[in-house]
């Protein structure tokens, strides 16, 4: 799947996108982050449908937290910083090392994510 979004990430997102909705998920994991790292037009509104569908299943919308990351835009960051503030605790720490561990080298974010952090507490 990663291959794949690599050869052509914009005609290969709604064929990889199909796998993020399988039972199995080491491959819905492995298509999250295949779309999340191809950083495709559309990557992140695919991303944020499954979060979507995974209503209730905190395991599969954690599991999503660090490929909505890896998009590496604004709307991706954002949403990450929802989650910090208002989702459940372990989905806000979740969401928080996610995106520490993609933007760790940007200050800015790094920052914005702390702040985050500290008023949750």
């Amino acid at each position: 799947l990663a291959a794949l979004m690599r050869l052509d990430g914009k005609a290969g997102l709604p064929f990889v996108a199909r796998w993020l909705e399988v039972e199995t998920p080491a491959v819905a994991e492995g298509a999250a982050l295949a779309i999340g790292e191809s950083r495709a037009p559309g990557a992140f509104d695919r991303l944020r449908g499954a979060w979507e569908r995974a209503m209730g299943d905190g395991e599969r919308r954690r599991s999503l937290l660090v490929p909505i990351a890896l998009v590496r835009d604004e709307a991706s960051f954002a949403f990450l910083m929802e989650v910090i503030e208002s989702g459940d605790p372990r989905t806000a720490e979740a969401a928080a090392a996610a995106a520490l561990q993609i933007h760790e080298a940007d200050a800015p974010h790094r920052r914005r994510i702390d702040a985050a952090r500290r008023a949750r507490r």
